[in-house]
């Protein structure tokens, strides 16, 4: 399966760089997609909300009250470049349906997305 090949990072291991990462229930094989310029702040952040049950994903919340929900790097970038980390995370959405077995807790649903060279 695809999803077994994606390379992640350990949890106590996220970089201080740009990248694409998930959220993932492991009980229930749930996933968020997210990009950051900066993932080891980024993560803490949504930690910090995870724990004061103030997160304003409530599915996201709802697995982290369940106690299964982990952190995993998908692809880190050497250089903070706000745009190319975007598109990146927005492919990860677009592909879920063939990496993830279960449908994505983002809010936003996928979009259309095409990359343009710069």
């Amino acid at each position: 399966m695809l999803q077994n090949n994606i390379k992640y990072l350990p949890n106590d291991h996220v970089p201080e760089l740009a990248g694409v990462y998930i959220l993932e229930d492991t009980e229930s094989g749930r996933v968020y997609v997210g990009s950051s310029i900066n993932m080891r702040s980024r993560i803490a952040h949504h930690r910090s909300l995870l724990q004061m049950n103030k997160h304003p994903n409530k599915q996201l919340q709802a697995l982290f009250l369940e106690g299964n929900l982990i952190f995993k790097v998908l692809v880190s970038f050497p250089v903070p470049d706000k745009h190319k980390v975007k598109e990146a995370e927005q492919l990860f959405i677009e592909a879920s349906p063939a990496l993830f077995e279960q449908e994505l807790v983002n809010k936003k649903p996928a979009r259309a997305f095409h990359l343009i060279n710069h």
